[in-house]
């Protein structure tokens, strides 16, 4: 997927922040964690994975706009 996306804050999960990707071409993904988008982000490719963990990470609490890099 190469189409521009909107990241929102959606609730909470087992104490951790989601949030839900939403795109032009309709597609969304629902309550993914940080990690999850951030690998997205990178790789272009979308996979739930409640293992992957950050180091730091903050709450996203404004919805943002990214571009994938691949």
């Amino acid at each position: 997927m190469t189409s521009d996306g909107i990241i929102t804050r959606a609730d909470d999960h087992e104490g951790r922040p989601t949030y839900h990707l939403k795109f032009p071409d309709g597609t969304t993904y629902e309550y993914a964690y940080a990690e999850e988008i951030i690998e997205y982000m990178v790789t272009g490719s979308f996979e739930y994975d409640e293992t992957l963990t950050l180091v730091n990470s903050e709450p996203i609490t404004e919805p943002i706009s990214f571009a994938p890099n691949n």
